[in-house]
């Protein structure tokens, strides 16, 4: 039985979003997450446009607002689930090809790009990437299918395909020009078919942006954090991705961006 080669995550965070998009490197290098996102008030960050405040000098504002105010034609998610009873703060680095955020779920509500996020832990995850050509945004969204397999049928007239490989139960299925992929750990004895199902019907009740071009859903339920639950989709030269640590929590960001 063939191997599922688990897409390579694009988890580029701030550090890495002033590159360009042909030059990204690898992203187990790019696990750094919020460590150049802010530094200290008294050295401008080397590789963010926008230097990071003190929230005990400045008047704490909705850094949501915030961040759709510095930028108003950026296609963002609306809908960010999360624990309404406490605040959402955030970081952000813009480029001029790129525009990369940072969720956090907090206690006390904090400007945009606060220094104290350094050692907080985000929850969610976009970016916005343009590239030089449509061949190099493509393979950026590391788009796979693989139709081997046992059949695995997950409703709505959707039919998943089953392979193992190292431990791991991978089902891979196809959504218009969206493939998704599930990996399950069967060492920890998780079903990825039943959420599987769980997703598939999710998706008859919400509509994903249809991509132009092509679209990959990665999901790892043997992953913890935001890298385990990835959208990325290609819209010509531009990939968006949006990550949560929760599944359907993920879908619903990207749905929240269909234009």
């Amino acid at each position: 039985m063939k191997k599922i080669i688990i897409m390579s995550v694009l988890l580029l965070t701030l550090a890495g979003c002033g590159q360009k998009a042909a030059e990204t490197k690898d992203t187990d290098q790019a696990q750094t997450t919020v460590t150049t996102t802010a530094k200290n008030t008294n050295t401008q960050s080397t590789s963010s446009s926008t230097s990071t405040k003190n929230s005990t000098n400045t008047k704490q504002t909705d850094a949501l607002a915030e961040l759709k105010k510095e930028n108003p034609e950026a296609l963002l998610p609306t809908d960010i689930p999360r624990d309404e009873n406490r605040a959402l703060n955030i970081a952000m680095d813009k480029q001029s090809d790129s525009l990369a955020v940072l969720y956090y779920i907090m206690d006390t509500p904090l400007v945009l790009n606060d220094q104290s996020l350094n050692q907080q832990t985000p929850f969610a995850r976009y970016k916005m990437e343009q590239f030089d050509t449509k061949a190099a945004a493509k393979k950026a969204v590391s788009y796979q299918f693989d139709d081997g397999g046992k059949k695995v049928d997950l409703g709505h007239n959707i039919t998943a395909y089953s392979q193992g490989a190292a431990g791991s139960t991978y089902l891979n299925w196809q959504e218009g020009n969206w493939s998704i992929l599930v990996r399950a750990s069967n060492v920890a004895g998780q079903d990825g078919t039943a959420l599987a199902k769980e997703v598939v019907n999710y998706l008859e009740k919400a509509t994903l942006p249809a991509p132009k071009d092509v679209g990959q859903i990665t999901i790892d339920m043997a992953q913890n954090g935001y890298e385990a639950n990835q959208v990325v989709w290609q819209e010509g030269k531009t990939v968006y991705t949006v990550a949560h640590e929760d599944t359907i929590p993920a879908l619903e960001m990207a749905v929240s961006m269909n234009k």
